[in-house]
């Protein structure tokens, strides 16, 4: 069976060793949340899921079914597709 600490060094690594494994978990937790969260998650909250948009990026452009979706495209891709107009785009070639 297991004995408890009757020294009292015994009792000081046991409240150690409890202390760094509670500090440990902090930190993990804090660091989570400070550099754990992507950085388009706010983006996609205040978007018009239903209005179908005209973009342009680098001189190209592309028709989205909507303003999240531009979005969407622009936080895993990288780019900046910037809204022209809304509705379908009218690019002569």
């Amino acid at each position: 069976m297991f004995s408890p600490c009757k020294a009292s060094w015994c009792r000081l690594a046991v409240w150690l060793v409890a202390g760094g494994i509670l500090l440990s978990v902090l930190l993990v937790v804090v660091g989570l949340a400070i550099f754990g969260s992507h950085p388009c998650t706010g983006v996609l909250e205040h978007c018009d899921e239903f209005k179908a948009v005209c973009a342009s990026y680098n001189g190209d452009h592309q028709f989205f079914y909507s303003q999240c979706d531009m979005l969407r495209e622009n936080c895993l891709t990288g780019s900046d597709w910037q809204r022209d107009h809304y509705n379908h785009c009218n690019v002569h070639v």
